[in-house]
Formats: C-alpha cells, structure tokens, sequence
C-alpha cells in the first residue's frame, strides 16, 4: 500500500483514539542528527527528529533512546559516550545518562537502549550504519577519488551486513523479551544517493554500487523482519521509508541530505529530510497499528 493510504490509515486511528507509546532506538539516523533543536551534544537527539512527529500526530509522549555513534552492540550493552578530565563537578542532565568519577575522569554513560522499552507499543529500530561504515563510505566515495579505497570500503561493508543482522536479530529479540506486546519497526536507511547521479571513480560506478549495497541491506532486513514476524509476531519492516525518499538523495535537485553546517550533522538528513522520514513513520503505523 502507498504512503498516502498509510497517512489516511493513521487519520482513522488518530480519530478512534488509539493508545501508542512509541520508543526510537538506534544511531544519528534515529536520534534526530542533522535537524538541530538538540536535547543534548553527545547523541543528537532533536526535538525535530522522526519519531518526534509520531508524538505530535498522534499527541502522545515518545520516548527517543538513540544515540549517534550507536553500534548494534549498543543496545544490548552499556556505552561510555564521554570521558572528560574531572573537575570539580562530574554530572550530566542528559536523559538516561549517568556520570561517576573514576580516577581523574568523569565518564558519561549510556544503559543499553533496551531498557528503554518497557511498557512500549511501538519500537522504531534504525541501526547498523556506524558497524559497516556507512558514513565512512559516503565520504571516502563521494568526497575523495581513490576508486581502490571507495571499492574497498564498499566490499567490507557488504561483508559486514550480514553479522550485523545476526547481531540486529538478538537485540530484537531481547526486545520482545522486555516488551512483549510492542510491534517492532524496522527501518532502513535513506537512500543517500540519488540513481540518477553520474558518480564514477576511474571504472567505479559508485552511484550503481553504493545503490546495490544499500537495497541488498534492506532485502536482508525485510527476510528479518519476516522471520521474526512468523517466530515471535509483531515485526514489521518499514516499506514507506524508501519511496518517499526518492529523488532527494545527493546529487538531486532536491537533496534531503546535509553537506554543509555542523559537522556532526553532515551527510544526514536535512530539517526537511527528518520531517519525511517522520512522515514514513505514521504512514507506516497507519498500515500496521491495527495489526
């Protein structure tokens, strides 16, 4: 179904008053990096973010647990996200976050994402960039020119992908664990460049690989998500994300995507990038919430 059905689906749930206290776990592509209005420096995590326009639809409080930098292994595990020098005050007001003293040092650190969960109906998971390097390729294979390093970057990363399922499949599962009536999101990144770009390193076609990279990526969480679904329920993939993302990756004339400002935020999504994956997101629920 299209996103414009799923935007009309959700219209229906928002009038028959349906209950949602949705969570967001993840990376920079979850947490909101790139469309400014930060809670805080260490995660990104923006007031404009996706999940935060799920909150507003359906005028219920959202609770967003993704943090930039964030691994697989961090929702499961504990994180340290700072470590500075001690003065004469170590504490943080950053949500989740706990600060001690050890040593010289005061470290910030993060509880596993997962925790995060309790009492959740919905679970958005947008995870696994930071492990195979997505950023990382995007700036090796689109800024600098060396076609041995772009294709080398490309291939790890595409051998990485599938121990990064393997790792998504046991964090999801630890999530049903804790929430075991939440419907579990997942969802995939954009698109970053646009297929009608002409990038090319020497015989590289770096428009067609990195492409191929990221739909083969989003075929391999669509399986997941399916066999989650048949083993433990409720386990969408996240099909509005992709279309509505078309023709504004980098090299349109419409890029969602930032090359300029923050450097934490570069290579995001713009303002107006969050608001459409925000839109992604209630499409998305109008077509699974009743499920």
């Amino acid at each position: 179904m299209s996103v414009v059905a799923g935007l009309f689906a959700a219209g229906l749930l928002l009038v028959q008053g349906i209950n949602l206290n949705p969570v967001m776990l993840g990376d920079s592509y979850a947490s909101g990096t790139g469309a400014g209005d930060y809670s805080d420096d260490l995660c990104g995590r923006s007031s404009q973010a996706a999940i935060e326009d799920v909150g507003r639809f359906f005028g219920v409080d959202v609770t967003n647990a993704a943090c930039s930098g964030a691994l697989v292994e961090d929702l499961e595990g504990t994180r340290i996200i700072d470590e500075r020098r001690l003065g004469s005050d170590c504490s943080t007001d950053m949500v989740g976050a706990t600060a001690a003293a050890t040593g010289n040092a005061c470290v910030i650190t993060l509880p596993p994402q997962v925790e995060s969960v309790s009492g959740a109906t919905d679970v958005f998971v947008t995870i696994g960039g930071n492990n195979v390097g997505f950023v990382q390729i995007a700036g090796i294979c689109l800024i600098q020119n060396s076609e041995t390093r772009c294709a080398n970057a490309l291939e790890e990363a595409a051998e990485t992908v599938g121990d990064v399922i393997d790792q998504q499949r046991d964090a999801l599962l630890e999530i049903r664990t804790i929430a075991p009536d939440a419907r579990i999101h997942i969802v995939p990144y954009p698109r970053i460049l646009d297929v009608g770009i002409d990038r090319t390193i020497g015989s590289l076609d770096v428009t067609a690989e990195v492409n191929d990279l990221q739909e083969d990526w989003e075929n391999d969480l669509r399986q997941l998500a399916d066999e989650l679904d048949d083993e433990i329920g409720g386990v969408f993939y996240v099909e509005t994300l992709t279309p509505i993302w078309e023709g504004h990756g980098l090299g349109s004339d419409d890029s969602w995507i930032l090359t300029s400002g923050r450097i934490s935020g570069l290579l995001h999504p713009s303002e107006e990038g969050w608001r459409a994956t925000g839109t992604a997101y209630i499409a998305h629920l109008g077509l699974t919430a009743s499920n």
